[in-house]
This record gives structure tokens, C-alpha cells and sequence, in this order.
């Protein structure tokens, strides 16, 4: 068992001025289950949870599956689109 926590303060316009990400990333022999609790910034106490699971090793299509799970998440709760040639803002 592989659990990599990356809290995520986007306080930056690179993503969101809107939300808070924490991630827990719990990559696997066959699958990579990508953990999500987010909130908007002004309502820190109403979380809001979320799942994606993908591949572990899927080389024609991304070269790590955390970083993917995580870029694919923030896509689609932020609306921005993040080409997979470019860095995922997780600073």
C-alpha cells in the first residue's frame, strides 16, 4: 500500500481561486484510486468528497497515473483544462 497525501492551497489563479484540494493517493499493482476532499474557500467546513480510479500503468497515455488522477480531478471540478504536456500545478 502506496498513500501519498499532498495538500493542495490553491490560493494561485494557476488553478483555482475558488477551492481547496487535499489528496490521498493510494497507487496499486492493476489500479490507482485517487482520493479527493475539497471545499470552496469560503466554506471550509462543508466538504465535499470525491473518487477516481484508473489504470496503474497506462504508457499510451500518461507517464505516472498520481500525477494523471490528480490532473484529471482538477479538471473537472475546476473547468480548467490541463494539457497532460504541461506540470500540475500541486505546489
Amino acid at each position: 500500500l502506496l498513500v501519498i497525501k499532498k495538500d493542495l492551497n490553491m490560493a494561485t489563479s494557476e488553478v483555482s481561486e475558488d477551492y481547496i484540494f487535499h489528496f490521498n493517493i493510494d497507487r496499486g499493482g492493476t489500479f490507482t484510486d485517487v482520493y479527493t476532499e475539497f471545499s470552496k474557500r469560503d466554506e471550509p467546513e462543508n466538504r465535499h468528497f470525491y473518487v477516481h480510479k484508473l489504470l496503474s500503468v497506462d504508457p499510451q497515455n500518461y507517464n505516472d497515473a498520481p500525477t494523471e488522477g490528480i490532473r484529471r480531478v482538477l479538471e473537472k471540478f475546476t473547468g480548467k483544462k490541463m494539457p497532460r504536456s504541461e506540470t500540475v500545478p500541486i505546489g
